[in-house]
């Protein structure tokens, strides 16, 4: 999950950091950092372990932390017996540039709502698309 045609996914190196306290975060041993200034939102990671990419491989951890979300939600579901309607789960890949949508079969899929789940701050919902270039309405 979660690859591009310009960065692999294959021989992932995360690097762990540990009770982060600021500043920017080196990516591998090359010149590749994540700064606070580009990135603000590590000003409230503060004290937290973060995960990152060496800076030579996708890690692909947005798309693995919401798979594991996604599957704690319906099985917390399942397993305080909660009320609710028919659910429908897929997943697929290349959501970056749009190849795993391009094999979806809506049709077969037979849901009257779908939504797209993705990373942001916690406790937000996001429920726009970056990139959508059309949509057929029926």
């Amino acid at each position: 999950v979660d690859t591009s045609p310009d960065c692999s996914g294959k021989n992932v190196n995360p690097q762990i950091v540990e009770n982060y306290r600021g500043g920017d975060i080196a990516l591998g041993i090359g010149d590749e950092v994540l700064s606070p200034v580009m990135f603000p939102v590590l000003h409230q990671l503060l004290g937290q372990t973060l995960i990152t990419t060496d800076g030579k491989t996708l890690l692909g951890a947005d798309d693995k932390a919401g798979i594991a979300e996604i599957m704690t939600a319906l099985a917390v579901l399942q397993q305080k017996n909660i009320p609710h309607g028919d659910i429908r789960v897929a997943f697929t890949p290349d959501e970056e540039v749009g190849k795993g949508a391009k094999h979806f079969d809506v049709d077969a899929f037979d849901a009257r709502w779908a939504y797209t789940v993705d990373g942001g701050g916690v406790g937000e919902l996001e429920f726009e698309n970056f990139n959508a270039a059309s949509v057929n309405i029926k």
